[in-house]
């Protein structure tokens, strides 16, 4: 199991070797200012610092909703008159049953050898 741990780091520490020396190298040049951001650079280069942008207009109040779509006032609700009387369903007739399946006869016994 220890044979098998270090090939895995040794795996790895080629392939975290082979990734540092393909990366390009790192440029010395410059003054770093590319690495600040616009608001923070002007500090360092005596300027003024740059003004804020314009704060956008809240939006307008929505209107209240039509009259159509407001829900209706609750109210009574009268009473339905008596439905007429539904006569009773005449009772089915019985059902007969099914008859029984006619039985099957018994399979002869086989031939004697």
């Amino acid at each position: 199991m220890q044979f098998f741990k270090s090939i895995v780091v040794a795996i790895l520490a080629l392939s975290a070797y082979a990734t540092a020396a393909a990366l390009p190298e790192p440029k010395a040049s410059g003054n770093g200012l590319r690495m600040l951001t616009p608001a923070a650079s002007h500090a360092l280069r005596d300027e003024p610092a740059p003004a804020a942008p314009p704060a956008f207009p809240a939006p307008p109040a929505l209107p209240a909703p039509p009259a159509l779509l407001a829900p209706p006032a609750l109210r009574a609700v009268p009473a339905s008159p008596a439905s007429p009387a539904v006569p009773a369903s005449p009772a089915s007739p019985a059902v007969p049953a099914y008859p029984a399946p006619p039985a099957v006869p018994a399979s002869p016994a086989p031939p004697a050898i």
